[in-house]
């Protein structure tokens, strides 16, 4: 997670689903609902990988530069894994405040 973290050049903490629920519960949000989209984000980031390892290579190369292009690749690669080892748990948080 912290090569991650560092390759993407993230400059926050990440907090687990449970601890973003926690979060909204002391900010007064009720009605809290999380749904777990690891499963659907690991193989979607896995096949976004393929293709800029391969088919969409040469376009990215064009856009970005070999360097840049290579850097993204990198980057979705270190972001499989610690999606794959499920330290990135990319979820959909769902919550009420107030009057609707």
């Amino acid at each position: 997670m912290e090569y991650y973290i560092e390759v993407e050049g993230l400059n926050f903490g990440m907090a687990s689903p449970d601890r973003h629920a926690e979060a909204l519960a002391k900010a007064g949000f009720t009605s809290i609902k999380m749904r777990d989209r690891n499963t659907w984000y690991n193989d979607l980031s896995r096949k976004e990988h393929e293709q800029m390892k391969g088919p969409l290579y040469p376009r990215m190369v064009n856009l970005l530069g070999h360097e840049n292009a290579d850097k993204y690749i990198e980057i979705w690669r270190a972001m499989n894994a610690v999606i794959n080892s499920m330290e990135l748990r990319p979820g959909h948080l769902r919550a009420v405040k107030g009057v609707v």
